[in-house]
């Protein structure tokens, strides 16, 4: 079996409570506005990069798509990026949500996976090409990017809040 994966869009997910989450659904386009103005950029109030913004090259893509397979294999079903706030909107700048409740279940499930096992994982599934080219053999390119999924769904369970993502 050979992936090919969209690469070349960056992901970050963003710690945030749930009635500004619920206020995201209500009004994607705001919601969008919102996010970049108060977290996405650098100088943003809310950018807190390990605390309230945790950001991933390229390699997300790749990222979702190994902890999506890897978890079936545990008989979990779940997106780490979320659900689309806006199903009708197809472009490069989606967000997605993840509520607090959801977020304490995802938690309690890749907090302790190890990236050796996801790296395991990879190699049984022989994903080898990517957008392309071979498949980068070291675990060092993709450990940053897991690490960084369960930072940002530890710190959201830690304050009770949910994770919105955006693809941009």
């Amino acid at each position: 079996n050979r992936h090919s994966f969209s690469m070349g869009l960056i992901c970050e997910l963003y710690r945030i409570n749930d009635s500004l989450i619920e206020d995201i659904l209500k009004d994607p386009d705001w919601g969008y506005n919102y996010i970049c103005e108060h977290y996405a950029w650098v100088s943003a109030p809310n950018h807190f990069t390990g605390d309230t913004v945790f950001s991933m090259d390229k390699a997300w893509n790749i990222t979702k798509f190994l902890f999506l397979k890897y978890l079936a294999t545990k008989g979990v079903h779940f997106d780490v990026l979320g659900q689309k706030a806006n199903p009708k909107y197809s472009g490069s700048d989606d967000l997605y949500v993840v509520k607090s409740k959801d977020v304490d279940f995802i938690n309690s499930i890749i907090k302790d996976i190890e990236v050796e096992e996801i790296a395991r994982y990879m190699n049984e599934i022989e994903v080898q090409e990517i957008n392309g080219s071979d498949w980068i053999e070291t675990d060092d390119y993709l450990s940053y990017h897991i690490k960084n999924v369960k930072d940002a769904y530890r710190e959201a369970a830690l304050h009770g809040q949910g994770i919105v993502s955006r693809i941009g």
